[in-house]
């Protein structure tokens, strides 16, 4: 069985794993919402105890940080933009300006007052994601379709995103044992598989749904 995946559910019996899935799927919107009017050292702290339940649920570091790692990913991605967008002014400063300061240009355009507000705002994203991962790893997707047994498809689509994510895994960790390797090949090669598993996934979802429907 696949463990590593993100937002894998994780066995317990703590007040979250019994608390109803309805309350925690209306409890994520709002906080959400109330998370992005926080200001910068309310979520500091909110990470901290966010970081403080988890470990309290039962949740190891390497989990833990499984599920953060998009966020770690989009942070390089943004600095990735940023580096090229400096880099770009820069060269063209370096052939049109004939006095020009490079320490003062790089510390003018990396410094705390131009960073600060993405640097919180991807404090605000790493409380979210704190907070979608310990809703998921304490509810089972078969307790997240109850909560909407009027919106099957809905329900379904939630319910599919932990096991889009196993399925993911289950394919690269197929391709690395082939000897595969991590590149742009590996992505072109599995992407279509995963399609193709995912969508055979949600057909047999839907067909167990329509069963279950049917008999009750």
């Amino acid at each position: 069985m696949v463990t590593d995946s993100l937002f894998n559910y994780k066995y317990g019996n703590t007040f979250l794993h019994r608390c109803p899935a309805w309350c925690k799927l209306i409890f994520i919107p709002v906080i959400s919402i109330i998370v992005f009017c926080f200001p910068p050292y309310v979520c500091a702290g909110l990470i901290f105890v966010q970081l403080l339940l988890a470990l309290f649920l039962g949740f190891s570091f390497s989990e833990i940080l499984k599920d953060l790692m998009p966020v770690f990913y989009y942070a390089l991605i943004l600095l990735f933009v940023k580096i090229l967008s400096v880099g770009s002014q820069l060269i063209m400063l370096l052939f049109n300006s004939e006095s020009f300061s490079i320490k003062s240009f790089l510390l003018s355009n990396f410094s705390w007052e131009t960073e600060k507000a993405t640097i919180f705002l991807l404090m605000k994203i790493f409380c979210l994601m704190q907070i979608t991962s310990i809703m998921f790893k304490t509810t089972t997707a078969l307790q997240i379709r109850e909560c909407f047994k009027g919106l099957d498809a809905l329900s379904m689509f939630i319910s599919f995103i932990p096991i889009t994510s196993r399925l993911w895994t289950q394919t690269k960790k197929a391709w690395f044992a082939r000897g595969g390797k991590k590149s742009i090949k590996m992505y072109l090669v599995l992407l279509p598989v995963l399609f193709s598993t995912g969508m055979k996934k949600a057909w047999n979802l839907s067909r167990a749904v329509q069963v279950r429907t049917q008999s009750v």
